[in-house]
């Protein structure tokens, strides 16, 4: 008997334009070991935060000191640094057990984006010439450039597409404070247009304009009362494609068929869930508090107060099911932010990096950024989802810095804060398998291999970013 097939592509589709996405089946991909490889991939939710920093002061110690544990590949009893502590900090305990977040956060080291200097041309998924100008495009999109040019649609549009959502995009620093021509240091997002051509996705740096954004959406807390009956009136998507749904449960195998009902089963408690939230009943979705925007100053606009503010919108729009991609950007590429309000040392973030006196000013700012990001994770992990699971059990959530610490093509240093050696990436969340709380050495892989790790485990069926492929198996 010719074994059924099915395109990793297929929806089930019923009336009134309904449609279902499938997770990974065997009669995708052909065998059980292949399956088993690739791990549960069932569509959740995809984060994207970043830092505008390298790891480490020129000619400094270097984050082999200040961040990168000691404790060996797969260790889960990592040690935390400086720019670490905050995984420890008790305030992110979860409430009944004190467990910190430490053990919901991989730490993934010894990453590196390849480079070239002296006007050689850049290598597959590298980059050449200014650091500030062109190492980015690489460590985003998988693509290499040499001008600047973003060549390839970024993780988080790629997974957005795949999703079948609107990725929101969101910054907490308002403004260079330095750089007129730095336009595209501001952002981290970019989409494919129909005719090819790739765009800019600007992130929201103004805090009334994302509070507009979420919370003007119907069921967030603003929908009148003839929305409210409209939803309540609304058919189950699964009713829609039933008779199409019953008939693929009786092609394929039997593991198949266990996996896509409890699919279906998950998808109804998913609407029930949405039905609690459009009545409010018991529902982690809430209208949250309009929020003040603070002033924008000249070197620093009260970044403390609305990195919190963001992460709360982050959740809260994961929260109410208004997406399920984010990104978070703290902190411009080349930050000049003032880094004397957060760590009381009179400059601004970028120049920390070229004082060597400053290695361990250095990690304590990329302790800031992480205090931030431990608190969103801990809200992620301590909001129920459906399935008697945490929110955070549903999602992948990775957290990319600008630069690492090593050799740089711009001027032939070993320990420069202008280099793409010695990187490394944090990741969160239980989706698809991922396993977290340890200290994974990547062994000079790609950061976008942990990205294409993350977006395999929320469901998104592809194995190269740009000129990136692969995913890095001890993730999983």
């Amino acid at each position: 008997m010719k074994s059924f097939k099915l395109s990793r592509r297929t929806v089930l589709r019923g009336a009134a334009g309904a449609a279902v996405g499938l997770p990974m089946l065997e009669a995708m991909i052909g065998s059980r070991d292949a399956l088993a490889a690739t791990g549960s991939l069932s569509p959740t939710r995809f984060l994207l935060c970043f830092g505008g920093q390298s790891l480490g002061a020129g000619d400094g110690a270097g984050p082999t000191a200040t961040y990168i544990p000691n404790a060996p590949h797969g260790s889960s009893n990592y040690d935390l640094k400086v720019a670490l502590a905050p995984f420890g900090l008790a305030e992110f305990n979860k409430p009944g057990d004190g467990s910190p977040v430490k053990s919901e956060i991989t730490v993934v080291s010894g990453l590196r984006v390849p480079a070239t200097g002296g006007g050689a041309a850049p290598p597959p998924a590298g980059w050449n010439g200014l650091f500030h100008t062109n190492a980015h495009v690489p460590l985003l999109s998988g693509m290499r450039t040499s001008n600047n040019a973003m060549k390839g649609p970024t993780a988080d549009q790629v997974a957005a597409e795949a999703l079948g959502c609107s990725a929101f995009g969101y910054r907490v620093q308002p403004r260079s404070y330095r750089d007129p021509d730095g336009t595209h240091k501001s952002r981290i997002s970019y989409r494919r247009l129909a005719n090819g051509s790739i765009t800019p996705v600007d992130p929201i740096a103004n805090l009334q304009v994302a509070y507009d954004k979420l919370f003007s959406l119907p069921g967030l807390g603003s929908a009148s009362p003839e929305e409210l009956a409209r939803l309540k009136r609304r058919r189950s998507v699964l009713d829609l494609v039933l008779p199409r749904a019953n008939q693929l449960l009786g092609q394929v195998g039997a593991a198949d068929r266990e996996r896509l009902e409890r699919h279906f089963e998950e998808i109804r408690n998913l609407e029930r869930a949405l039905a609690e939230q459009t009545t409010g009943a018991g529902a982690a979705c809430k209208k949250l508090p309009t929020p003040r925007e603070p002033a924008i100053g000249a070197v620093y606009s009260e970044e403390e107060a609305r990195a919190r503010l963001y992460c709360d919108l982050v959740h809260m729009g994961f929260a109410c099911n208004a997406t399920r991609v984010s990104t978070l950007m703290f902190t411009f590429l080349q930050c000049f932010m003032s880094a004397s309000p957060l760590i009381g040392v009179n400059t601004d973030v970028h120049e920390l990096s070229h004082n060597p006196s400053n290695d361990i000013n250095v990690a304590k700012m990329i302790a800031w950024h992480l205090k931030h990001f431990a608190y969103l994770v801990a809200k992620l992990r301590d909001t129920p989802d459906v399935g008697g699971k945490s929110m955070l059990d549903n999602m992948a959530v990775v957290f990319l810095h600008e630069g690492g610490f090593g050799y740089s093509p711009e001027n032939g240093g070993t320990r420069e804060p202008h280099s793409t050696e010695g990187m490394t990436a944090l990741v969160a969340g239980r989706a698809g398998g991922l396993r977290p709380g340890r200290h994974v050495v990547a062994g000079g892989k790609h950061p976008v291999n942990v990205l294409l790790s993350a977006m395999n485990a929320v469901g998104v069926n592809v194995n190269q970013l740009g000129e990136v492929s692969g995913v890095i198996p001890e993730l999983f």
